[in-house]
């Protein structure tokens, strides 16, 4: 189910998914990869190991909500290799040990296109992302900033920085669909680079590397 590789190889493939479901939105579609790299990344980084993304296909670590009527995975008294997946959505119902019952928190889905059409469905249907202007914003950080105010990250006073500066290189990598991309060139070859520690800039991202590429 789960997807892994690079952030650039996944700008590569679902760049263009990304592209069209942005249109005639007014979300920027290097907001919305930035946001798939942040969410769908572990604590170190790396794409496609954030929880949700790995065992849920759920780029955008967005939550369950009362008129879900998806499947769901939750990682409450879970190890991070173990997880649920349900075909209903019914808080408190669910045994899945002899007393042992749980309420799912994550959206799960059959795939990362539906993930990814989720994420706009989502925002849309929410009418606190219109009010905090996320769909009238005039540039990518006034968007982060919108959508921080509207709460996509919680309580987090960072999360429109950050999500900010992702945006940049997310945009440099949509940019790169369809042409030369020197970043998933590296990135796919990297043994070339890695005899030893290399460093790389390119597309605002940092590689370093040894023989045991993390």
């Amino acid at each position: 189910m789960s997807w892994s590789g690079t952030k650039a190889a996944f700008a590569k493939q679902y760049g263009p998914t990304i592209k069209a479901g942005a249109a005639g939105t007014g979300i920027f579609p290097e907001i919305a990869l930035a946001t798939a790299f942040i969410e769908g990344s572990d604590n170190a980084g790396n794409m496609g190991e954030g929880f949700a993304m790995k065992h849920g296909n759920n780029v955008f670590d967005i939550r369950v909500s009362p008129d879900w009527k998806g499947d769901a995975i939750d990682a409450s008294g879970l190890t991070t290799n173990q997880f649920v997946i349900m075909n209903e959505v019914h808080p408190g119902d669910h045994t899945f040990a002899p007393g042992v019952s749980f309420v799912p928190v994550w959206r799960a889905y059959d795939s990362i296109e539906d993930s990814i059409s989720d994420y706009f469905k989502f925002l849309q249907d929410n009418q606190n992302y219109h009010d905090a202007g996320v769909f009238t914003a005039n540039t990518p950080e006034d968007q982060a900033a919108a959508l921080q105010k509207a709460g996509y990250a919680g309580s987090s006073t960072t999360y429109a920085s950050v999500l900010s500066s992702v945006a940049k290189s997310a945009k440099q990598l949509l940019d790169g669909v369809g042409g030369f991309d020197l970043m998933a060139y590296v990135e796919d070859n990297w043994e070339w680079f890695a005899g030893g520690t290399a460093l790389l800039m390119a597309g605002g991202f940092i590689l370093s590397g040894s023989n045991n590429r993390p």
